[in-house]
């Protein structure tokens, strides 16, 4: 979780653009951009030439749900941005996720002597539909990256590590100069940002000491071929 309040943001943030009373009344847009900035911070894979994509671990999440006998779907959590992987708890073992054109291509879909254990996913709108469609009632974890809710109260702080809060700080000022059209400091914030965003944007990598992968061809390339050592 973050350090700074959604009062301290806005009270910096007012302090970047100048002091001026006009961007909080009589409408707070130091509110609004502080909220944009915050939803696309952690919406958003990429900013503006940058070539690594943002990762934040305490957005990724799970939750259980159920299966339906006879129903080819469970809801998509509320909150989910991204859809991670569907492990099936009954059997233990994860569900492999195909295309809405496969999924699509099933003739079995609807035919309920072809129901069982599910064993593929895809997700299409409010629903994440299975394959085989279930024929009895199966415990589901549903792993996803979720969409943070917006600053409301006062004391309110990010779901994101504190690291992030003066990225978001001067990510919201760049909104206020854009929304104001001064172009020309828009476009000096923009390096003066990319080049703190550099500095950390990798900072969960260090996570990846603990790793230990194996790597080997896959089978399907030597079948059938003989090889000497």
């Amino acid at each position: 979780m973050g350090t700074w309040t959604y009062q301290n943001f806005q009270d910096y943030l007012k302090l970047e653009m100048g002091n001026n009373d006009a961007l909080s009344s009589p409408v707070n847009y130091l509110a609004v951009w502080v909220n944009a900035a915050y939803q696309q911070l952690c919406n958003s894979n990429r900013f503006w030439g940058l070539k690594r994509n943002f990762y934040f671990p305490q957005l990724e999440t799970s939750t259980t749900s159920s299966t339906v006998a006879s129903q080819a779907y469970v809801a998509t959590p509320t909150t989910a941005e991204i859809v991670r992987n569907v492990f099936d708890d009954t059997n233990k073992r994860g569900l492999r996720r195909i295309s809405w054109r496969t999924y699509m291509d099933y003739s079995d879909r609807a035919t309920s002597t072809a129901y069982g254990d599910p064993t593929e996913w895809v997700r299409s709108g409010s629903y994440i539909y299975l394959h085989a469609t279930p024929d009895a009632v199966n415990s589901l974890t549903i792993y996803f990256k979720m969409r943070p809710t917006a600053l409301s109260d006062l004391a309110d702080v990010t779901a994101i590590g504190a690291e992030w809060d003066e990225v978001l700080l001067q990510l919201a000022t760049i909104k206020g100069h854009m929304w104001l059209h001064d172009w020309d400091k828009v476009k000096v914030l923009k390096e003066e940002w990319l080049d703190m965003v550099s500095g950390i944007i990798g900072i969960y990598d260090q996570e990846d000491k603990a790793r230990k992968d194996n790597v080997s061809m896959d089978p399907a390339y030597t079948a059938g071929n003989d090889y000497e050592a």
